[in-house]
């Protein structure tokens, strides 16, 4: 019986191991892509050999490209790709841990207390250099990640070859999921699962990571297939909720509690809209100076 596309394309994307800084050091690593362009290039050479086109006529786009050396081609092509990927997880995490910190008054005005105490209130931008000190900033983004992953079943990996892992005979072939919201949430590693406690990552989880060198925490994978965009994500995560909560005082309708229904998918976004009232946190003068 034969497999399905989507098994096809799985198979075609999954099987095997591969290192994402080696496919940005060397093109050929992604076969496919790299045919892609041999196949562009002499569609590319056969039309505008049998076309006459007016010498001032502009170069078009895709013989351009296929004239790029690979290292700059990979670039153009796989960078824009991972901001891309970024946006769904990262405004998806944003936005609970937000809905968090609304249905969490006490935390949400600590982060705010701390973003007074070392950005003050006479500055509009929160920087990249402020986010060190803000402790506990970071810990809500992390005990969002253990709450709320992005993925929470991670990516779908292959076993290449027969092994055994703690007595579980693993055949060829087969696809493995890592159910990550249920580590997360294991009450035999978690004190208090459920509970949105950021303190737990200030004290009793100080030292746990969330780039893959703790597996009690891994919303972005670990290995070499974990997310290449971890850091880049983090950095957008922290300045887009630091700003936003230096900026405004955020109040739901009504006074209402934020409904934190989840929604089914390959990420986890919340099952209804989250719809706040802003006001502005600071004088106004900081706004008009744009500082």
């Amino acid at each position: 019986m034969g497999i399905g596309a989507a098994e096809m394309m799985f198979r075609c994307v999954f099987q095997g191991s591969i290192s994402m800084q080696d496919c940005l050091m060397e093109l050929p690593m992604c076969t496919a892509l790299h045919n892609l362009k041999g196949i562009c290039l002499s569609t590319c050479t056969s039309r505008t050999t049998n076309i006459s086109f007016p010498k001032k006529q502009p170069r078009v786009i895709v013989p351009c490209l296929c004239q790029l050396p690979d290292s700059l081609l990979i670039f153009l092509i796989l960078v824009p790709a991972l901001i891309l990927a970024a946006e769904d997880t990262t405004s998806i995490t944003m936005t609970w841990a937000l809905s968090l910190l609304l249905n969490n008054r006490d935390a949400l005005n600590k982060v705010q207390q701390e973003l007074d105490i070392h950005v003050g209130n006479n500055r509009l931008l929160v920087k990249e250099s402020d986010i060190k000190n803000l402790v506990y900033l970071q810990s809500v983004i992390k005990e969002t990640l253990h709450l709320y992953p992005a993925a929470p079943l991670s990516v779908m990996h292959e076993s290449i070859e027969d092994c055994t892992i703690n007595g579980y005979h693993v055949s060829t072939g087969t696809w493995l999921i890592i159910n990550l919201q249920k580590i997360h949430r294991d009450p035999f590693i978690w004190e208090n699962p459920f509970e949105f406690r950021p303190e737990r990552f200030m004290t009793t989880h100080k030292n746990i990571d969330v780039r893959g060198h703790n597996f009690e925490l891994i919303p972005f994978g670990s290995g070499r297939r974990m997310c290449p965009g971890v850091s880049f994500a983090l950095q957008i995560m922290q300045l887009t909720l630091a700003n936003l909560l230096h900026w405004f005082e955020f109040e739901t309708p009504l006074n209402e509690a934020v409904d934190m229904r989840e929604a089914a998918g390959m990420t986890s976004p919340k099952a209804t809209p989250l719809e706040v009232h802003i006001t502005p946190h600071l004088p106004t003068f900081v706004y008009d100076s744009n500082n």
